[in-house]
């Protein structure tokens, strides 16, 4: 499209809608406050252009997208709970500057559709149930902030994280737990990440804890679906400590990490399992 200015939205006023598409705009849209309660068969934000939420209060149920842009999608603050959704977001760029999101896919939860696009996490509160793969980049990814818990796939055709080039970490705690055969982890950075590979799957509720050996919990989750593999960084977690992984407070494996990326299963130190890098997806049909 050519120039011109963003549609822009910013009010405090409720909103309720319903239709194939929410919110539809040929250009860009920016939403800066409001309160909105969206139901929509198709994508509830959409944009030919770029989608920016620097504010205001969301409720999403959609068959479709939650927030799509053909362009970047970008979320600067604001709260988003997006309670249902094919994909929940979804852009040829996604950053998220801060916020809290909240999102539930029967796809992907974050989708990065073009090979030349990257997911950014700089700050903000992001948790993810995704039935796909939980954060999907045909491109790269990159983690510098915030925090990302996620609830990830049961089936072996997703990985909680799916990434074609390279996923960088320097910053924020990321933990991501889910299936086992795609799953994938950040491989470069400045702060250590483990893969946590299970022999079998894992009963929801089941809580896994990492401490160091001191005792001190480095991290701890509860995911709230099964999980054979579980991704765990955070700037607690350093390359020559040893660790210890416990479920349930049953001690699973200790071990002590060397590299940027540790992959271990209930015996120690392992290698990269599973396929991983499996090209994303792309955008689905779309309701008009």
């Amino acid at each position: 499209m050519g120039g011109g200015h963003p549609d822009e939205i910013s009010t405090t006023d409720d909103t309720e809608t319903e239709s194939f598409k929410a919110f539809k705009c040929s250009q860009s849209l920016v939403i800066s406050g409001g309160t909105f309660t969206v139901s929509s068969t198709d994508d509830a934000l959409h944009a030919n252009g770029d989608v920016t939420v620097n504010g205001g209060t969301f409720t999403i149920q959609t068959g479709d997208d939650g927030i799509h842009a053909d362009g970047t999608v970008k979320i600067t603050a604001g709260t988003i709970t997006i309670k249902n959704s094919y994909e929940a977001i979804e852009g040829k760029n996604i950053t998220v500057e801060g916020g809290k999101i909240s999102m539930t896919a029967s796809d992907d939860g974050f989708n990065v559709n073009d090979a030349s696009g990257v997911l950014t996490i700089n700050g903000g509160e992001v948790y993810i149930d995704a039935d796909g793969d939980g954060m999907d980049s045909n491109g790269t990814i990159k983690m510098t902030g915030g925090t990302v818990y996620m609830d990830g796939p049961t089936n072996d055709g997703n990985g909680p994280i799916d990434y074609d080039k390279d996923f960088s970490i320097t910053g924020g705690t990321l933990i991501a737990a889910g299936s086992s055969g795609m799953a994938q982890s950040p491989e470069s950075g400045t702060h250590a990440s483990i893969l946590m590979y299970f022999t079998s799957s894992q009963a929801a509720q089941s809580t896994v804890t990492l401490k160091d050996s001191s005792g001190n919990v480095i991290a701890t989750y509860t995911p709230s679906k099964q999980y054979a593999s579980i991704v765990i960084s955070t700037p607690k977690l350093k390359t020559g400590t040893t660790y210890t992984v416990y479920k349930n407070n049953t001690k699973v494996v200790s071990f002590t990490p060397s590299d940027t990326t540790t992959y271990v299963n209930e015996s120690g130190i392992t290698t990269k399992q599973g396929m991983g890098g499996r090209q994303g997806g792309g955008m689905g049909q779309k309701f008009r």
